[in-house]
């Protein structure tokens, strides 16, 4: 296990946490390389990233984590129910909300 690794499941021990969301600028994947692997993902937490990518570009980060990581890696569809140890994107141009009854709410608004 990572210092990362033990970091989080420290601050996640004891705690009922049903999904990580992690939200970050278009800049962000350089971090998410170093951060997602360490994450404590597991057939309990559901993670969810969050990225800005524009409506015009196609996303492949699904694609790219799911070769990187020993977890599912989608993107996430509308009215889709949140699955356990599973790693969730956002798909471009969408904004990703999660609703009381944990599925996935997609949107184009402003």
């Amino acid at each position: 296990m990572s210092d990362l690794s033990a970091r989080f499941a420290q601050v996640l021990a004891g705690r009922r946490i049903e999904a990580l969301v992690i939200g970050a600028s278009a800049g962000g994947v350089d971090a998410l390389v170093g951060l997602l692997p360490a994450l404590p993902v597991s057939r309990t937490l559901a993670a969810v990233c969050i990225l800005h990518v524009p409506g015009d570009r196609e996303s492949r980060l699904a694609e790219l984590f799911d070769a990187r990581l020993d977890l599912p890696v989608r993107e996430a569809t509308d009215k889709e129910t949140i699955e356990p140890g599973t790693l969730y994107f956002a798909g471009a141009g969408y904004h990703l909300s999660i609703e009381p009854d944990r599925v996935f709410s997609l949107s184009c608004e402003p």
